[in-house]
């Protein structure tokens, strides 16, 4: 059987008070259920924690111990502790190792850099959530695969119970100016509406969050960026919210279009104004509400479930 090495931050946002990654639902515990490989994680937080130095050498070691036929490597934009390019070519060279790696939030041109300095030692180069941008300012692309962000079907999916929660959104408000605003109205002016600050502001675990989503008949998502900079970004709440079967409703953005469709797959928003005179439209409209929240559901399940973006990634590099 495969084994995978995931290269991954332990606790959402380096601290242990905050709970478990999303990286851990997303990639290590999406696989563990897809049962097509074996897992082995490297945490780079709980490394750095413990020795507070670069942790290349420790990984090589690893490395050498285990003999993972896969590393898969996540790469956000903004940090300075990330694996040197020279570290992956070194363990690819001498263990036969294939390296994957995930660019998430690559929302604006400049994104295509943080790519460049990788793209010679990396056989795979996952595009997360942000396409458009990055796509149009990478000359050679041939390396570079668009994907879904996958979802443990341990916390998402489709229960037959009745929803009690009108309308939620289960996220952070904290530099999301748009969001802030969006929330503040839809608490007013809708009755049945729940808003928790997620993983972040509420330490709220993944069951918890899941669980909310399920019992949600229309679930918001909002697709700008962090302080509303530049481009757009498909999050992985997108697929959350799909896969247990709410309705979602979307910011209007190019990137969710990728994978779904406006107006029959999910519903698309754009401005507070809309959004609020949407949201009332499909409360009143269950069997409408319900034909799109299906339909959103039926494609996440036949295209985008957590072992069809496995077998995907597998597929490409030859395993």
């Amino acid at each position: 059987m495969i084994k995978v090495l995931f290269i991954i931050n332990k606790w959402a946002d380096f601290k242990p008070d905050h709970g478990i990654s999303n990286e851990q639902h997303n990639y290590v515990e999406s696989l563990k259920s897809s049962h097509l490989a074996e897992t082995e994680c490297f945490y780079v937080d709980e490394h750095l924690i413990k020795y507070n130095k670069p942790y290349d050498k420790a990984l090589i070691t690893y490395c050498e111990k285990i003999q993972p036929h896969v590393i898969y490597v996540t790469l956000p934009r903004g940090l300075n502790f990330h694996i040197q390019p020279e570290t992956l070519s070194r363990i690819s060279e001498s263990i036969g190792t294939k390296i994957i790696a995930v660019f998430p939030d690559t929302y604006t041109p400049n994104d295509s850099k943080r790519i460049l300095k990788y793209y010679d030692f990396i056989d795979l180069i996952l595009l997360q959530d942000s396409y458009t941008h990055v796509l149009q300012n990478l000359t050679n692309k041939k390396r570079c695969f668009p994907i879904w962000t996958p979802q443990n079907p341990d916390y998402f999916f489709k229960e037959n119970n009745k929803k009690e929660i009108d309308v939620s959104f289960i996220g952070s408000v904290f530099r999301y100016p748009e969001r802030k605003l969006a929330i503040t109205l839809c608490s007013r002016v809708i009755e049945n509406f729940i808003h928790r600050g997620g993983q972040d502001e509420d330490k709220l675990d993944i069951r918890d969050y899941g669980l909310l989503i399920r019992n949600s008949k229309i679930s918001l998502n909002f697709s700008k960026p962090v302080f509303d900079e530049q481009g757009f970004q498909c999050k992985g709440r997108v697929f959350e919210i799909i896969l247990s079967g709410s309705l979602l409703m979307e910011q209007k953005n190019i990137e969710t279009q990728r994978w779904l469709i406006p107006d029959k797959d999910y519903i698309e928003w754009q401005n507070e104004k809309q959004l609020v005179e949407k949201i009332k439209y499909y409360l009143q409209n269950t069997r409408e509400r319900q034909r799109i929240a299906n339909s959103g559901y039926k494609k996440a399940n036949e295209k985008y479930s957590a072992k069809i973006y496995w077998q995907t990634v597998f597929n490409y590099i030859g395993l």
